[in-house]
């Protein structure tokens, strides 16, 4: 374990100095300029709870979450510009994607290989109240959705996840509760499925499913982790998903169940599966499986090489909800997951402290001793206190916060290498018991090695005043839903771009830029002012905004500019109707509930910007620009931490960083833009981490915040690689006599902390 009392530190650090030399030297460090963007929502007002990524080889990013049974809900959206911008799929305004069922549980995956179309087929499936699964088909990068309402289950299901094997073979497990684990399969791209094949029993947690592709799909090697107690198993078939074979890749030796256990494989096909300790050292580990095991999946074999592979290092002392990908280069993986520098059981209602997403990443996974980096991906906490991970049991005092669900995922994206990741963010404030709507945010790989075994190019500064975004990408509507199988046509939506809604650079301007605050009459500065932002459209004519605020079933427009506005996102927003024209106004974190159609009156399922606070503002509808000017009174920061190292809330001054900032253009539905259900997304800018009255040219490189760090003090530099050796089980006789008194040393303050 890692946490060492002082008096047997030295010892310790000795110890592991003469293991480590004594079984071999250690792999090359990775190097250190690996950053990620901005937190962007892949929708800014709907509700995910764990949300799921999947990218096809052309680099589509698919992300969906579902908001609850009763709502019979899931929603999904595909960034088509590698994360930068996402459209709502399903039918406009609302983007609901299930036909029946759904609400539950939301799985989705992309074809390995091209269809009959070009195009790379995505599949989805949304459980219901655990009776069965909806089920749906695009073949068109998500634009014309092929829904069922059920997916031939037999009822009492939980937790699906699906894996495609060609263009049209679809995989889908789950656990079924009075059975086990069941695989079915369909050869129509996810829309119907064949009977049910039980693959292994005993209780546990079924993972996502992941398949080695070999060009045909029947002799694709189709898996998924799962654990027995404090093992660490795995499904495997390596005929094509018609026989399985469950074998054992090693014992976590406590419960593994801090999370799904998620597993994924390099192109050598050597496959990787991770898991997060649910007590003990509450770290997360890797454990390997070589290629030429996989085939000795049966039985109950053991397969795995015996190395434990530590991950999170450093500071990051309690982790939840490891995702792994592998994908690349043969022994490269990135794991993903929620960090926090304080110890304890975060499924308590008493946990305190602050998650930041976190990603472990190594080049060398088979060395024997694998150098892992770990990077602070985002920028700022993204929640705070209890992850609860006991299912319906966090609902009863004193078990804590399951606002965040289960799981968030990672994928990487084929077409340029970068990793994406899908996290949720409820807006949870310190303290508070629950979180409030959660968003499904993504952030892309900026910068650093990339598993595909390349470099990256430096895409752009997470932190900056200004972001560029091309013209054309304001599709509205994007996305259809229809009740039929593939074979029946549905209609394609009326897809086109609304210039109103285009967001784009002019004249060698970029389409959103941040200054210190002016004046909007006179051009001068403001005294201790806030911020102005610009944003520019292509076209703000008469005809153009009733086209846009049309397009989507609307009749006004909402032109929003949103950031993480101290503990939780606020925005600033120009509203357009053709019957009272044009006002500007701030909001701070509003929700809504029975607004979106919800039966539960109190509960939080969109946010909304009613238009609270007048600010000023302008529209040039010639030129295409709008103007909004927010003062600094309205303006919060995060400040010094407190003893659980959760920063305070402070007033924003000059130079104060905000944080997730991106301009959005909506429809809204009414023609009082004061009064929202859901509004649907026509385009959006990249988003950006900015400085309060900082210009353009003044902007500074970007920081990161590491924890233990004061928030008001200059960030470092993004990883944290620590100083202890990431693998355990090797065998090296004094590495385990050392760990061995440590354990013992831990289990003995750890009865006393009881």
């Amino acid at each position: 374990m890692r946490r060492l009392p002082l008096a047997v530190a030295g010892v310790v650090a000795l110890g592991l100095t003469l293991a480590t030399a004594a079984v071999s030297p250690a792999a090359p460090a990775l190097p250190a300029a690996v950053e990620f963007s901005a937190s962007i929502p892949a929708d800014m007002q709907r509700d995910e709870g764990e949300p799921e990524v999947s990218v096809d080889p052309a680099g589509n990013i698919y992300t969906c979450g579902p908001s609850g049974f009763s709502n019979i809900a899931d929603y999904a959206q595909v960034s088509r510009d590698g994360g930068d911008q996402f459209h709502l799929l399903g039918q406009a305004p609302r983007g609901q994607i299930s036909t029946g069922e759904g609400g539950g549980d939301c799985g989705l995956a992309s074809a390995p290989v091209k269809n009959q179309l070009g195009q790379y087929t995505w599949a989805y499936t949304g459980l219901g109240p655990l009776t069965n699964f909806s089920t749906g088909t695009a073949d068109d990068t998500g634009k014309t959705l092929h829904g069922s309402a059920v997916s031939e289950s037999v009822p009492g299901v939980d937790r699906q996840w699906l894996v495609f094997t060609d263009a049209k073979t679809v995989f889908l497990n789950y656990n079924q509760l009075a059975a086990g684990f069941v695989v079915q399969k369909s050869t129509d791209g996810g829309y119907s499925y064949g009977p049910r094949q039980v693959v292994a029993t005993g209780g546990g947690r079924i993972g996502p499913m992941r398949a080695i592709t070999t060009g045909d799909a029947k002799t694709a090697v189709v898996y998924f982790p799962y654990n027995r107690g404090n093992k660490v198993a795995l499904a495997v078939s390596t005929d094509g998903g018609t026989t399985f074979g469950n074998c054992i890749v090693g014992d976590a030796e406590v419960s593994p169940l801090a999370g799904f256990l998620t597993a994924d494989h390099d192109k050598a096909g050597n496959i990787f599966v991770t898991y997060a300790e649910k007590g003990g050292g509450r770290d997360v580990y890797v454990m390997p499986v070589l290629a030429n095991k996989v085939k000795d999946c049966k039985g109950d074999a053991v397969v795995g090489t015996g190395k434990k592979i530590l991950v999170n290092r450093g500071k990051t002392i309690t982790t939840v909800m490891p995702w792994i990908v592998a994908s690349g280069a043969p022994g490269r993986f990135a794991v993903a997951y929620y960090g926090t520098d304080q110890d304890g059981d975060p499924d308590k209602g008493t946990f305190k402290g602050a998650w930041y997403v976190h990603v472990g990443m190594t080049l060398d996974a088979f060395a024997a001793n694998p150098d892992v980096m770990q990077i602070q991906a985002s920028s700022h906490p993204t929640h705070y206190d209890s992850i609860c991970l006991n299912g319906t049991l966090c609902a009863a005092p004193p078990e804590g916060d399951r606002t965040l669900v289960d799981y968030f995922a990672m994928d990487l994206n084929p077409a340029d290498g970068r990793l994406n990741i899908v996290y949720n963010n409820a807006a949870k404030k310190p303290n508070e018991l629950l979180g409030h709507v959660g968003l499904a945010v993504v952030m892309t790989q900026m910068s650093g090695p990339s598993l595909l075994g390349t470099t990256l190019t430096p895409k752009r500064a997470r932190t900056r005043q200004v972001s560029s975004d091309p013209g054309g990408d304001a599709l509205s509507p994007y996305g259809n839903l229809c009740a039929a199988p593939p074979q029946v046509p549905c209609p394609a939506p009326s897809t086109a771009n609304q210039p109103a809604g285009d967001f784009a650079d002019k004249n060698g301007n970029p389409a959103v830029e941040i200054g210190p605050e002016v004046d909007l009459k006179t051009g001068t500065p403001v005294a201790d002012g806030g911020f102005t932002v610009t944003m520019r459209v292509k076209d703000l004519s008469q005809q153009a905004k009733l086209a846009a605020a049309t397009s989507a079933g609307g009749s006004s427009l909402l032109y929003l500019f949103r950031w993480n506005n101290g503990y939780q996102p606020s925005g600033a927003t120009a509203r357009w109707s053709p019957v009272t024209g044009w006002s500007f106004a701030y909001d701070g974190y509003e929700t809504a509930s029975t607004e979106s159609g919800q039966a539960d009156p109190t509960a939080e399922k969109i946010i909304v910007y009613p238009g609270t606070n007048a600010i000023a503002g302008d529209a040039d509808e010639d030129g295409g620009v709008i103007r909004m000017s927010v003062p600094r009174r309205f303006l919060k920061t995060l400040g010094r931490p407190d003893d659980k190292n959760r920063p305070s809330e402070v007033a924003a001054t000059k130079g104060s960083l905000l944080t997730s900032a991106a301009a959005y253009s909506l429809v809204n539905i009414g023609p009082d833009a004061r009064l929202q259900s859901y509004l649907y997304p026509m385009d959006n800018a990249p988003a950006m981490d900015f400085r309060v009255g900082a210009a353009a040219a003044a902007v500074q490189p970007p920081t990161v915040l590491q924890p233990g760090t004061d928030p008001t003090a200059p960030g470092g530099t993004g990883t944290d690689t620590g100083t202890i050796p990431s693998t355990g089980g090797l065998g090296a006789p004094l590495l385990a006599l050392v760990l061995t008194a440590v354990a013992l040393t831990l289990a003995r303050l750890r009865r006393r902390r009881a």
